[in-house]
């Protein structure tokens, strides 16, 4: 988004990457008036964005262009964007009551089954005390009607915690998943936590896993996760990737016909040694 009366929301986007400590455009510059690139559908400003566990990132709500729409509603459109192929995807009628504003002060979070919600809004009868603003909605991203989703059937739950050592490992039973060229990945998730607009705290990591094949639980087969320090860096993963506290636990299926299918999320603990 931008500042201003008369200046224009951004349809554009940026990512950073990490290894080279750079900035740079998805699809076409904001300055770039002869750029033909793929950005959003919709220019908007202060959009809320969720990184949903198939590796998609959902942008939610903001506020629609004013130069273009004349007010400073509420954007109740949502877009995925896929950060391999760098595409915007169409829109998505997520919101469509036209009497709800999704800008500043409205929140999204991935909840632990893969569904999003998105609450709050920015009416006036809201900012003058009334509960206008009590309002909310759910997103079912594809993988919710997935044929076959994979289950986690047992992991190191809490109250168990991994303790940052030398190496964490531990086993995850799964069902839906009966052998290798099915098995994805394994990934963690930090639960949601918001200040308007940014949750600073949102990551997920692909952890070092892999298929083991033998039976457990009921119909399960057992994958295993082995997270080897750096000896360069000792304490890497708790200072740089995954500091301590909650992370959502997702096991994720290879899908054929597009990004891959995760499991609802069972929640571990990392706590760092005594």
């Amino acid at each position: 988004g931008d500042e201003g009366e008369e200046v224009h929301h951004l349809d554009t986007a940026e990512l950073f990457d990490a290894q080279e400590s750079a900035w740079r455009w998805t699809g076409c510059a904001f300055d770039d008036d002869e750029c033909q690139g793929n950005n959003m559908e919709k220019a908007r400003k202060y959009p809320k964005t969720v990184l949903l566990p198939n590796g998609l990132v959902l942008i939610a709500g903001g506020e629609r262009n004013p130069v273009i729409e004349g007010d400073h509603l509420g954007e109740n459109s949502s877009e995925l964007f896929d950060p391999s192929s760098e595409d915007f995807g169409s829109t998505l009628a997520i919101d469509t009551d036209p009497d709800i504003n999704r800008r500043y002060h409205s929140q999204a979070f991935l909840l632990p089954d893969g569904r999003v919600i998105i609450a709050g809004d920015d009416t006036a009868a809201d900012i003058f005390g009334d509960i206008d603003g009590a309002t909310y909605n759910v997103y079912y991203p594809a993988y919710m009607s997935a044929s076959v989703r994979p289950t986690i059937l047992s992991s190191p739950a809490p109250p168990t915690t991994l303790v940052w050592d030398d190496v964490i490992s531990f086993n995850v039973c799964v069902s839906g998943i009966s052998q290798q060229s099915e098995f994805d990945s394994v990934i963690l998730v930090r639960p949601g936590s918001t200040t308007p607009l940014v949750d600073f705290d949102h990551r997920q990591v692909r952890l070092p896993a892999h298929f083991d094949g033998a039976s457990c639980g009921s119909g399960g087969k057992k994958i295993v996760v082995d997270m080897p320090d750096y000896p360069q860096d000792p304490g890497h993963w708790r200072r740089h990737v995954l500091p301590p506290g909650y992370y959502m636990l997702i096991v994720r299926k290879v899908n054929s016909a597009g990004p891959p299918i995760p499991s609802g999320a069972t929640f571990v603990q990392l706590s760092c040694p005594d």
